[in-house]
């Protein structure tokens, strides 16, 4: 499968695969073990839940709407 970046400038991190059919689903918001991510995205919440993260879904349709994602919203500190 083809996917946006290689995973060579990540060796040594484990790296969840998110599907192309829900590739907007890997912009998400993490602390810790939580991760927000946007609703709508049922594998890659499911994949996220398997490796062991608490998951909520979060209705981002509006910023969608814009091209925007979650962390475009997000003041990280």
């Amino acid at each position: 499968a083809e996917n946006s970046l290689p995973a060579s400038p990540f060796e040594g991190l484990d790296i969840l695969w998110v599907p192309e059919a829900e590739s907007y689903a890997a912009n998400v918001v993490a602390v810790g073990e939580k991760v927000l991510v946007a609703e709508g995205f049922s594998e890659t919440q499911k994949r996220l839940e398997a490796a062991g993260y608490q998951v909520r879904t979060v209705d981002n349709s509006e910023l969608k709407k814009a091209d925007g994602a979650l962390t475009c919203l997000s003041i990280l500190w």
